[in-house]
């Protein structure tokens, strides 16, 4: 298998999986409405953040198949 195709696959089953789950419990949690200290970060940190974390974990698994397959 290429190289494109294992970090194409390993990167965009965890944003893709990430996606959805945040979909679903979307509807249940409001940020905005939570208790928040002074320094909490605004709340569209959060998207931009897990969408890079699971882009990261997605390379790193890439990075294991491949060396490891």
């Amino acid at each position: 298998m290429s190289k494109v195709k294992i970090y194409a696959k390993s990167i965009l089953i965890p944003v893709i999986v990430g996606g959805v789950v945040g979909l679903i419990i979307s509807g249940s949690i409001d940020y905005n409405l939570l208790e928040k200290p002074a320094f909490a970060p605004p709340s569209i940190v959060f998207p931009i953040v897990w969408t890079i974390l699971y882009i990261l974990m997605g390379v790193s698994y890439g990075i294991l198949k491949k060396r490891f397959s």
